[in-house]
Formats: structure tokens, sequence, C-alpha cells
């Protein structure tokens, strides 16, 4: 965005766990410098989530019936947030979460690695206010980051 990222690594930015994302992640960058998956001329908005809302998220989407991994749960999250304003969203989400089953489905593992970003204090309060958001159709982002610790995001 903003012709950042174009010949430089993300990898300064990003914060243990983290999240695999456009350019840097949890398995590198694939190609410094270029990207099949971002037109920047397509997108409208950037929505800033933290890793341990996308997490909590992701234990929503499951208890709803859809496993889905992390990027099911930033997805998730961005849906809700516009859709607290919007008159339609439509959102496909690839639901693989088996993969996640002994890091981001595991609670000891999230306490861990999320020690830094509140912990399970913090995503025990996501859950609630992703699950709370799902009945009212209440922002999750704008009550999540009133109500739960915040942690380093």
């Amino acid at each position: 965005m903003y012709d950042r990222f174009k010949n430089e690594s993300g990898a300064s930015l990003w914060v243990e766990p983290g999240m695999a994302g456009i350019g840097y992640g949890a398995m590198g960058m694939a190609k410094k410098g270029e990207t099949t998956s971002m037109d920047a001329a397509v997108i409208d908005r950037v929505v800033k989530i933290p890793d341990v809302a996308a997490t909590a998220a992701m234990r929503v989407l499951r208890d709803q019936g859809a496993s889905g991994g992390t990027s099911s749960g930033v997805n998730l999250l961005t849906s809700m947030h516009i859709a607290a304003t919007a008159k339609q969203v439509s959102k496909q989400l690839q639901l693989r979460g088996h993969y996640y089953d002994s890091t981001y489905y595991n609670r000891e593992w999230i306490a861990k690695k999320f020690a830094r970003h509140g912990g399970l204090e913090a995503y025990d309060c996501w859950y609630t206010v992703i699950s709370e958001s799902l009945a009212s159709g209440e922002d999750p982002l704008f009550v999540g980051y009133e109500r739960c610790p915040n942690g380093v995001f």
C-alpha cells in the first residue's frame, strides 16, 4: 500500500505468533516485491484486526459449524465490521480449520503465544464480543476495542 512493501520485507512489522498475510508470514515471503494476490487498485479500505481477535473469530466460526483458518477469522470480523453499517455484505470463506487444531484452536498454545497480546483474557473477551455481535448486529471491532485488553496490536 502507498508504495510500501514492493521491494521491502514486512518481517520487521510481524509480531509473534502472527498470521500469514500479504508478502510475509509463517511460511516466509513467496517472492520479494511481487504478489499475485494483491492489486492495490481494487482495495476500497484497510481494516486493522488484532490477531487475538481473528483467532477468537475462528472459534466463533467453528462453534457455528464452519471451521476456518486464520484468514477466515479476519474475513469474518471485517465482514461484520462492514455489515454493521452496510445494507449487504457477501464473503466467501476458505474452510480448512483442521490444520490449526494444535495451534490457533488450542487454548494452551493461545495462552503461550498470545501472552503479550492480552492472553486468554483478551481471547475470551473477543470471543464473547464477536458472539454477541453476531446476534445483535453491532460492530465487533468497535465494541472489542472498547472492552477487551489491548496487548500489542
